[in-house]
């Protein structure tokens, strides 16, 4: 800033007034300038003393019916923020960030996931902030929505990292941190979305326990995971392996599934009858 012969001070001043211009491009303009005029903590200080971050958060509370790219631009002025000073990052936009992460309304706001992963990310670099502002509910509601094997297992590893960090342990409660993956399975009457038709019910409910399994078989191939899972003050472990006690074939399929691929095993044919299981092996 000191190149155009003003204080970022001033710039963000005069700045500010176009974020409310009724024009949205030039909002999404003005966000933009904001990113490259960031460029230390200083300029982040100035920044959130003007209460800029109102803006930021009015932004992405709207819903765009045609352009998004307001939007795109103040998800990436947040993501300027946590890269360049995390530990300054203020609660309001983490705030934010998890209200649209959370969002389970049927008609899913498409920028729920790139959300997601900046709150991955703040969680990364800035636990406290973001546990406050509900990272690992956010993270746990998501996995049970994502049928994508990498994205499922770069969601859960966020958690993961968090238990495997001595300093960042105490922002995972006992008993509702990863013990809500298993939900699909214990409960048979799930339901993940109060808005679920009954006619759709069926197939949603086989979709999350798929959700769930590929966040189990992340859990358990990594050693925080599956020390967490067999804390006897938590019962998690005795709670899955409970489930084959539950009359539900669907169930007990997915969960048997499971554990073939956690044990990197041949998947056997699916049948009634014991000798051609036996012969399938």
């Amino acid at each position: 800033t000191s190149n155009f012969g003003f204080t970022f001070d001033q710039i963000s001043a005069c700045l500010r007034v176009a974020l409310i211009s009724p024009a949205m491009q030039v909002r999404a303009a003005c966000f933009r300038a904001f990113r490259h005029l960031l460029i230390d903590a200083e300029s982040l200080k100035i920044f959130l003393q003007q209460r800029l971050d109102i803006f930021i958060i009015r932004t992405l509370d709207t819903l765009a019916k045609k352009d998004d790219s307001e939007r795109v631009q103040a998800l990436r002025l947040i993501r300027k923020i946590v890269y360049l000073c995390p530990e300054s990052f203020p609660i309001s936009l983490g705030m934010s960030l998890a209200a649209i992460c959370c969002d389970m309304s049927a008609e899913k706001d498409h920028m729920s996931r790139p959300c997601l992963a900046t709150l991955c990310e703040l969680a990364v670099s800035n636990i406290a902030v973001a546990s406050y502002c509900g990272v690992v509910h956010a993270v746990i509601l998501n996995t049970l929505d994502c049928t994508f094997p990498r994205m499922n297992e770069a969601l859960i590893s966020t958690v993961l990292f968090l238990l495997n960090h001595p300093h960042y342990r105490c922002y995972v409660r006992k008993n509702y941190g990863l013990e809500a993956v298993l939900a699909p399975f214990t409960d048979i009457y799930y339901r993940y979305n109060a808005e679920i038709p009954e006619n759709l019910l069926k197939d949603d409910q086989i979709n999350r326990m798929s959700s769930a399994s590929l966040a189990l078989i992340a859990i358990i191939k990594s050693w925080s995971g599956f020390i967490y899972i067999c804390n006897p003050e938590c019962n998690t472990i005795e709670t899955l392996f409970g489930v084959f006690r539950l009359p539900h074939t669907e169930i007990r399929k997915v969960m048997i599934d499971m554990f073939f691929e956690i044990f990197c095993l041949c998947k056997p044919v699916w049948t009634n009858h014991f000798t051609e299981a036996l012969l399938s092996v």
